[in-house]
């Protein structure tokens, strides 16, 4: 009597899922592509894949998501649009997919891996190569990965987000509020210097109100400053900026107890009322520079106006104020 030769795929569930409990970050990920029954056996379980930062890529053809699980950035997976189908290359393996689409076979894989994650990721950065070429198929791509996001409960915790200006709208709503700390907003190598982006909507939201950290130097925001007073530290480029509001800063600064520093580059600079009108004389004779005490401690806040169109608050002791004269 001829016997039937078995194969790894046809180990019992239990079987499976004890040798898919024992596996490393790097075996894992690549479960889900070996054959469907795999893939059921592991969206099962539930595993929780302990991902420390995640890399979304889009290009024109391709889409890369790298993943780091111990400081490591060899891992990756690749998504190639074919006009047949989807070639998948993991690693030093690939595998083709017929009839299958690149955004879908990806935005699945993502929500795979990021399903059971508990502990927040300590970045998720997303970078649209292709921002200007390839409108539509982003947008649809954005609308995947914004659904893929949203459905997980709770949200996805994240300590830092570095997305595209174009991407922001759609994807930082899907990420937990409270675990967010730092907003990177990127522009492209196609972006022009002088390009405004109007963030009017998002920052009304929780996620913006709860940020410590704000980073936005490829582009011009078009932003009142009130929604800048609550952050710790901020390097941005603004559109404009006038006395007024550097005085409505400096006011907010001075009574914050998490400052730490803001760099605030600028196009134009409202002339009426003048600098010295608000912040009154400066503290040197031959530099734009305002030392202001924090009421109760041994603390003060340095403004300087720099040559290159920036102004940088920082929190120095109030007994270096005659080093920093000299220095500035």
């Amino acid at each position: 009597m001829l016997c039937k030769k078995l194969s790894i795929a046809d180990m019992p569930d239990l079987v499976c899922e004890n040798i898919f409990r024992q596996l490393d970050f790097r075996s894992l990920s690549t479960i889900p592509h070996l054959c469907k029954r795999f893939q059921n056996v592991f969206s099962a379980l539930q595993l929780e894949i302990h991902l420390e930062s995640i890399t979304i890529t889009i290009g024109s053809y391709c889409i890369n998501i790298y993943m780091d699980p111990y400081n490591d950035w060899t891992m990756d997976i690749e998504y190639h649009q074919k006009d047949n189908g989807c070639l998948v290359r993991s690693g030093n393996s690939e595998k083709f997919l017929e009839d299958e689409n690149s955004t879908r076979l990806f935005c699945d894989d993502f929500g795979r891996n990021v399903r059971n994650q508990k502990k927040p990721l300590k970045m998720l950065r997303l970078n649209l190569e292709n921002e200007f070429e390839n409108e539509n198929d982003n947008a649809k791509l954005l609308g995947s990965l914004q659904s893929t996001l949203i459905s997980r409960k709770p949200l996805l915790k994240v300590d830092e987000l570095s997305i595209s200006s174009t991407s922001i709208s759609s994807i930082l709503p899907c990420i937990d509020s409270k675990s967010l700390k730092k907003l990177a907003i990127e522009g492209s190598s196609d972006q022009i210097q002088d390009e405004i982006t109007n963030i009017d909507e998002i920052v009304q939201l929780e996620q913006w109100a709860n940020l410590e950290e704000l980073v936005a130097r490829d582009f011009f925001l078009r932003i009142p400053v009130k929604f800048l007073r609550h952050f710790s530290k901020i390097d941005v480029s603004l559109k404009s900026i006038s006395a007024m509001d550097l005085c409505d800063l400096k006011n907010a600064i001075l009574k914050s107890p998490s400052f730490v520093r803001f760099n605030i580059h600028y196009k134009y600079f409202k002339e009426e009322p003048s600098l010295y009108d608000i912040l009154g004389p400066t503290c040197d004779n031959y530099n734009e520079m305002w030392i202001f005490e924090i009421p109760k401690t041994d603390k003060s806040i340095l403004l300087v106006h720099y040559a290159s169109r920036t102004f940088r608050f920082s929190k120095i002791l109030s007994s270096s104020v005659e080093i920093c004269q000299n220095k500035y």
